[in-house]
């Protein structure tokens, strides 16, 4: 499983460069809570991460192997049950 710290700013050409198609979102604070799947076969989830009181970035984990993906998911889910 690979973990990235990203700035708010940079998520769309993330998105982009990885193909990803929004799933699921969640609202968040400043930021939402994303479950992606990319065109490379991999999920994602990514997460709104404080940075201080008035700038949010985001916390993301990306995997293709079928169970880390499947953690991912139950993961996103019980963050959804809880928001």
């Amino acid at each position: 499983m690979t973990k990235i710290n990203l700035q708010a700013g940079q998520l769309d050409k993330f998105l982009h460069q990885n193909g990803a198609d929004i799933i699921d979102e969640i609202e968040g604070c400043l930021l939402d809570n994303l479950l992606c799947y990319t065109k490379h076969g991999a999920t994602m989830a990514i997460y709104e991460r404080y940075i201080n009181c008035w700038t949010s970035g985001y916390y993301i984990e990306i995997s293709k192997d079928k169970e880390e993906a499947n953690r991912i998911e139950r993961d996103f889910e019980t963050l959804k049950l809880t928001a």
